[in-house]
């Protein structure tokens, strides 16, 4: 009856060591989600700043243009 016992306490451990690399490799790849969330957020930023100095290039463009005549 020991015998059996060992070995499920055995195996106990083990499925609990599984679970625990699981939970870890989950936690991994929420944060690599996070992470890339971010890095898309921060491209967007990054394009509607350009696309703000753009517009602001064109203006100072036909303001000296428009100065000029």
């Amino acid at each position: 009856m020991r015998h059996v016992a060992k070995i499920t306490k055995e195996e106990e451990e083990e499925e609990e060591e599984e679970e625990e690399e699981e939970e870890e490799e989950e936690e991994e790849e929420e944060e690599e989600e996070e992470e890339e969330e971010e890095e898309e957020e921060e491209e967007e930023e990054d394009d509607e700043e350009d696309e703000e100095k753009k517009k602001e290039k064109k203006k100072k463009k036909k303001t000296t243009s428009s100065t000029r005549i």
